[in-house]
Parts: structure tokens; C-alpha cells; sequence
């Protein structure tokens, strides 16, 4: 019986050895040019339309690709190029899920991909005005998102462009945190956009501030390209009476400005 015991306690002792020299001998696989390239084909496997060039690591901690596409019957909708993602795994020991930085030098969205024709659900008559957020196990955190360049074809919104973008975002605890600043390569237009909303404390800080020139996206969008346009807005308070202060224009001879709550 002693032998028996003393077996099945040495057993159990190994049995965690064996799974990490197990994961370490997966990771050094993965972490080859053979393990990259097959990993890489059993994504395009495993997604259809979906092509992987270039695969980096070290992986599971930073996965980039030199190029990433997406493809229907119509032909490639979206192309990454110099794509990276880096994460800092040793913060889920403190239940952070973190993601130090999403980069990419190029992304190229032709068009945007046909929908399934489902219209989507109307909203509920009694939704609060404030969308609960999730109640995660985990915080999660986005210290950097940068794009060196987007590129936008004339399908995606009514006319083509070029954007660089730039931000930030955090939930934690029902409570999301967000800034993003975009601006335009090919023409003098910008948008930021800071938003801190926390549904459960009935709380809501938000701030627009955006400009274009004519012919920029918000005017095609709303069918009168010569515009210009420019629009400022905060709102600060609870949903049910936040502070409203707005200034807005299209043009020379459209323009809204509006206060109170």
C-alpha cells in the first residue's frame, strides 16, 4: 500500500511538470518558423477568406503580421499590414486583462462586407438611457491603439480618405473610459472624441470636438459635400439631466448651438 501511495503522489508531483515542459515545448514549436507558418495556414483554415502573411511573435505575449486580409466572393474587403498586438500577460495576476498597444502602419478598407439582410432588434421601451456595461471577472485595459494610416475607399462612406487614429480605453467595474483621436493625412480635418460613462453611478462625461474642410465624410454623408463642418460637444452629468452644451455649423449659413440639460 505504501508503494501504491508513494507512486500516486510522485505521479501527481510530475503531472504539473509534465504540462509545463509540455507548454514550454508548444511554445518553442510556435515560436519557430515552421510552428508560425503552420499556425498561420490553420487560421486561413480556420476562417474563411482569411489570409495571414508573416506571422512574429514572441508569442503568446506579442503576435504581429506583416500582412492580414479578409476576403469574400466579392474579393479582399480589408488588408493590415505591419499589424502587432502586445500583451502583458503577467497582469492577470492582478485579474487585468492589459493589452499594452494595438499597431499597424497600413490598413486599407475597401468596402464594407454585405450584412445577412437582419435588420437590427427596435430598442425596448423601458431601456435606461445609459446601456449597462458588463460585469466582467476581470478588468480590462487598452494602454495604446495607433494607425499610422487608414485608408478608406469611396464605398465605405460616399468619398475616399485617409486617416490616422490614436487612443486609449479601460473597463473596470461596470465603468468604461475611452479616447480616440482621429485625424485626416490627405485634407485639414480632425476629431476627438473622450468619453467616461459609468451606468451603475448614473454618471456620464463625454466630449466632441471635430472639424473638416468641404467635401469631408460628414457632409457626403449628409448629402451636401461643398460643406464645411465643425461641432463641439460636451455633456456632463447623470443620463436623466446631464449638462448639454452644443456648437455646431455646416456651411456658413447652418449652424445650432444649444445649452442646458
Amino acid at each position: 500500500m505504501r508503494r501504491i501511495l508513494r507512486a500516486l503522489l510522485l505521479t501527481l508531483l510530475a503531472l504539473p511538470v509534465l504540462a509545463l515542459v509540455l507548454l514550454g515545448g508548444a511554445l518553442v514549436w510556435a515560436n519557430g518558423e515552421g510552428g508560425r507558418r503552420t499556425l498561420a495556414r490553420l487560421a486561413g483554415d480556420f476562417v474563411p477568406g482569411l489570409t495571414v502573411e508573416g506571422l512574429t511573435g514572441p508569442l503568446p505575449g506579442r503576435i504581429g503580421v506583416a500582412r492580414l486580409a479578409m476576403a469574400d466572393a466579392e474579393g479582399t474587403w480589408v488588408e493590415l499590414e505591419d499589424a502587432q498586438v502586445a500583451l502583458d500577460l503577467m497582469a492577470l495576476l492582478r485579474r487585468e486583462a492589459r493589452i499594452t498597444a494595438i499597431t499597424a502602419r497600413r490598413v486599407v478598407l475597401h468596402r464594407l462586407p454585405p450584412g445577412d439582410g437582419t435588420p437590427p432588434p427596435p430598442p425596448e421601451p423601458d431601456a435606461p438611457l445609459i446601456p449597462a456595461m458588463p460585469e466582467l471577472p476581470v478588468a480590462l485595459r487598452l494602454d495604446r491603439l495607433a494607425v499610422e494610416r487608414i485608408e478608406l475607399g469611396a464605398p465605405v462612406m460616399g468619398v475616399a480618405a485617409v486617416l490616422a487614429i490614436e487612443g486609449e480605453a479601460g473597463l473596470e467595474a461596470g465603468r468604461l473610459s475611452a479616447r480616440l483621436a482621429a485625424r485626416r493625412l490627405d485634407a485639414p480635418a480632425e476629431a476627438l472624441v473622450a468619453l467616461d460613462l459609468a451606468p451603475g453611478a448614473d454618471r456620464l462625461t463625454a466630449r466632441l470636438d471635430a472639424s473638416e474642410p468641404a467635401d469631408g465624410l460628414l457632409g457626403t454623408l449628409l448629402g451636401l459635400p461643398g460643406r464645411a463642418a465643425r461641432a463641439r460637444l460636451t455633456l456632463d452629468g447623470p443620463a436623466s439631466g446631464a449638462r448639454l452644451s452644443l456648437d455646431a455649423a455646416l456651411g456658413d449659413d447652418v449652424t445650432l448651438t444649444a445649452s442646458g440639460e
